[in-house]
This record gives C-alpha cells, structure tokens and sequence, in this order.
C-alpha cells in the first residue's frame, strides 16, 4: 500500500480569527510562507476562508501579501449536514448542534473541513476548542487555536528541512543551530549557558551542562517535532483512505523523544550532584534514586515536596515508557477497537461474505500459505466492521497496575512538564 507523503497542506482560518490577527503577525506568516514555499519549495501551504481574500486586501493592506496563500470556500446546503459519532457525551452533542452563533459557526467549519479533507481547523471558537480532543478522538477532525497553528506551521516547516520559524526574525539556518537560536525554549538555554558557562571550573560540570542545554535539549525538541509531524502525515492518510500510514515514522521518533526525554531526567540529576557536591556516585544519582532525593531533602525539605506533588507521578509514567523502550516490548499507539455483531461473526461465515463479495485467494501450492491469506482477508474484513473508539493508544503493562496511554496526544504535555522539571531543578541549584 502506497504510505505517499504529502507535501500539501491546507487549514481553514475561520473569520473572526483573520480578523484579529495583528498586522505584525500577518506580516511574518506571510515572509514564513514565502520562505517555506517560494524560495524553497518544499511544501505547499492552503489557507482557506470563508471570505474573498481581495476583499481582505482591501479591509487592510498587509494583507496583500498573504493573499497568494488565502483561498475562499463555499459551502451548498447539502454540504452543511453533519452527522456526530453516537459516542459523542449527550452534553457535547446538544451544544454543537445547538442554535447559538457559535455552534452555527462550528457546524459549518466542521462541514468545510470534512469537504476539504483539512489539515486542521484554526480558530477561535470557544466551543470547537472546547470540543476539540472529542472531535479529534471520533472524527479525525484537527481544532487548533494561534499559537498551535502557527507551531504547526514551524513543525512543517522543519520537517521539510526548512528551518525557520514564524515567530523569529531569522532566515533558514541549519539544522544544527536552529533549537539553539529559534526554539522558544532552547534559545534561552542556549543565552543562559553562553552567559554562565565561564563560571563554572570544573571542566567535567561545564561540558556536562554543555551536553544537556545544547544537545540533549536539541534532540528532545526535534524528535518532538518529528512526532507531531508523523501525527500531521498520519492523520492526512487517514483522509485519504490508508488507516496506519507513516506509522513506522512516528513511532520511530516517538520512541526516541522517551529515550531523550528520560536522558534529561537522569542528566540534570549529575549537573545538581555536581554543582551541590553531594559526592554521589554516577549510579546513585537518578531521578528515581533515594538516595539522591534524600541529599536534596536534606538542603530543602519543601522543594522536594513539592517536587513529589507535581512531578512525581508524572515521572513515573515516562519512566514506564522509557524503560520498556530501552529493555522490553516497546509501548507503541496503536488504535483502539469495540466489536460490534458484525465483526463477531465465525471465519467462516466472513470466508462465504468475502466470497460472494468476488474475493479470492490465489493458490500458492502451500496449504498453510492458503490458509495465512484467508486468515488474513478475515482480519482485515473483520477489522473494517469495528468501532474505532481512540486513534491512538499504548497499553503499558505494570504488575502494579496496568494502564492505557495516548503517547502521541501527550507529547505536548510530556514536553512542557520535561520542561518545568528542567526549571525545577535549576531553581534548585539557585536556592540557598
């Protein structure tokens, strides 16, 4: 089956989302795109309106720039029938097919995004973002406000080897300083360490934090990227008919961002041993060492404790991905499935279906061949008749307690929280 990559890409701006759009934002999406599609090629960028884009252009000038990516839409009125999955909460389901301004507008995005087969929907509609996981779990359909949008933008933009961003000033750099001086995060570390590295002596802690800030930093937020942009090619298959395109890929790199991730966790453990002189062994530190935690304890009592209110069960997760990344069956997503009395029919009586349906398998000269493939046909039959209930989902197994996880929706969260430990920690180290 072909798993064709698209370079094409096409998000619906819904109007009141143009409409206050800053001029200064207009201006840089609009030089992000000339970059991204003009000059290199590499990706072709829609933007769709519910609006004439001349008629933009003449509302306000800079938007004369941006018109070339702007195309308007219509919708008939047979277009506009939308129909909502039955496993959708009878609370949601009232309000978006309610008669409120907003719920209006939702349904006809919704509609218009179905027609064009969309990207995502970018908006400002406080019931889409509010419906947006739900609509996302049932119906594929992809809800993002600004700032996710124009983060989308940059991941695409990455991924095609254009490293430039919509929020910065900078021209396509490469690759290897592009988390240093755009990231939003990785170009403070990139500040903080440049301002600080001459302060620490001892050669061993400064390429310690080296590594961590400079590169370690890097390769998490690129496999972030990569993760959410295997999302972005999966989900487009998925419109085209392919149900696991591009899985390889993102799960590929969604294996090495809780490789990376937990490296992090473990690395800045040696920068604190380090710089707090708890004299610890390499293999007595660890973010789930007690002894480490019990030298930080002993400085700051109130710090850790707060660490383990916010942190600590969250760690314990990523450990689980890590470690069964690292040494056993891997916590890949997989789709989440509920039979229905279809799909429990007997092989056979799908063998007589797919029959009658004029499927038949070739003879190979192998029974057990001849069987493999019926056995086959059967699964993929039987499989088409299930209800999808979650695209996305790793059953990670503990003899604690096993659990369902959604590493792809929460490599955001998994992010940021890496992120908030990072700061944790250095706020550590300042404390006195």
């Amino acid at each position: 089956m072909n798993y064709h990559r698209t370079t094409n890409f096409n998000f619906i701006l819904d109007l009141p989302y143009i409409i206050n759009l800053r001029a200064n934002e207009i201006i840089s999406l609009s030089v992000f795109l000339d970059e991204l599609v003009n000059q290199k090629q590499k990706a072709n960028i829609k933007l769709t309106t519910l609006v004439d884009p001349s008629h933009l252009a003449k509302m306000n000038p800079v938007f004369y720039n941006l018109e070339q990516y702007l195309v308007p839409a219509e919708l008939d009125d047979i277009d506009l029938q939308i129909e909502l999955d039955e496993y959708i909460s009878e609370e949601l389901r009232a309000e978006l097919l309610g008669e409120s301004d907003d719920a209006k507008q939702a349904r006809y995005l919704i509609a218009l995004a179905n027609k064009m087969a969309s990207d995502g929907i970018v908006t400002n509609n406080p019931l889409l973002l509010k419906c947006r996981y739900t609509l996302y779990q049932y119906h594929r359909l992809t809800i993002i406000d600004h700032y996710k949008f124009m983060d989308t933008l940059d991941v695409i933009a990455v991924a095609n080897e254009v490293y430039s961003s919509v929020f910065s000033d900078w021209e396509n750099i490469s690759l290897d300083a592009y988390y240093l001086l755009i990231h939003w995060k990785g170009v403070r570390l990139y500040h903080w360490y440049d301002m600080h590295n001459k302060k620490f002596k001892d050669d061993e802690l400064r390429e310690m934090i080296r590594s961590a800030l400079l590169n370690r930093y890097s390769f998490v937020a690129y496999s972030r990227d990569m993760v959410l942009y295997g999302q972005v090619q999966k989900d487009a298959s998925y419109r085209r008919g392919v149900e696991d395109g591009h899985s390889m890929f993102l799960n590929y790199h969604l294996t090495n961002f809780y490789l990376m991730l937990w490296g992090m966790l473990e690395h800045l453990t040696l920068i604190v041993n380090n710089i707090k002189e708890f004299d610890l062994k390499t293999k007595q530190c660890g973010i789930m060492s007690k002894k480490f935690w019990g030298k930080l304890k002993e400085i700051n009592p109130k710090l850790v404790n707060l660490y383990d209110v916010k942190y600590g069960e969250w760690v314990g997760s990523m450990a689980d991905m890590r470690h069964a990344a690292a040494h056993r069956t891997l916590c890949l997503p997989a789709s989440c499935y509920e039979e229905t009395n279809e799909s429990k029919k007997t092989d056979q009586e799908i063998v007589d279906i797919l029959k009658r349906e004029g499927v038949e398998v070739e003879p190979t000269g192998s029974q057990k061949a001849d069987d493999y493939m019926w056995s086959m046909r059967i699964y993929e039959w039987r499989l088409s008749k299930m209800k999808k209930i979650a695209p996305s989902l790793a059953f990670v197994r503990k003899s604690s307690g096993s659990y369902f996880r959604d590493p792809v929706s929460s490599v955001d969260y998994d992010f940021l929280r890496m992120n908030a430990v990072m700061d944790y920690f250095f706020s550590f180290i300042s404390a006195r």
